[in-house]
């Protein structure tokens, strides 16, 4: 199954991407007193603060997440893509949406992030249905098995709430890696 030209970036956009970071601008003393953690890492001290799972790096200046591409995130949240929300069994609320699975000449499974809406729900029941067809066919995983479009993600309130505490602040904003 393939998205149709409109879902996808450009090759130079996705090269483009590939370079992108979260540059933060932010205070490093007022990290602490907004729950992060301090830390010395590796061999070359680097200075690291850590909060639900983002981490504040002071070399580089940048912001990662440990499941999260932070570039492609913020970039899809600037779109106000309609998010479909979920409330577990001890009352946590999750945004809901798509990682979109697409092949660059560098990565086979590059994704972007896509929204909760009917174009994708679609998608992903035809792309479900294909799995159970071939399974009913008597297919294995190894022959012909339909390849992998994506997976649903589940974005904690906690991590959401992170995101826009820093983006209100004024501290953080998109960047990129020079060229090679």
């Amino acid at each position: 199954m393939k998205l149709t030209t409109e879902q996808q970036l450009t090759v130079d956009e996705h090269e483009k991407d590939s370079r992108g970071y979260v540059k933060f601008l932010g205070d490093y003393s007022k990290l602490k007193g907004m729950g992060f953690t301090f830390q010395k890492l590796f061999a070359s001290n680097y200075m690291q603060w850590e909060r639900n799972h983002f981490r504040v790096w002071k070399k580089g200046g940048d912001i990662t997440h440990d499941e999260y591409n932070l570039f492609k995130l913020i970039r899809f949240m600037q779109t106000h893509p309609e998010l479909r929300t979920s409330t577990s069994l001890d009352g946590n609320t999750s945004f809901v949406f798509y990682k979109l699975y697409y092949a660059t000449e560098f990565n086979q499974y590059d994704y972007d992030y896509h929204p909760y809406d009917k174009e994708h729900i679609k998608l992903f029941k035809d792309y479900y249905q294909a799995v159970h067809e071939h399974i009913e066919a008597g297919g294995g995983a190894d022959d012909d098995f339909p390849e992998p479009i994506g997976d649903s993600v589940y974005m904690r309130k906690k991590d959401m709430d992170v995101l826009t505490e820093f983006t209100d602040l004024g501290w953080i904003e998109l960047a990129y890696y020079p060229e090679d």
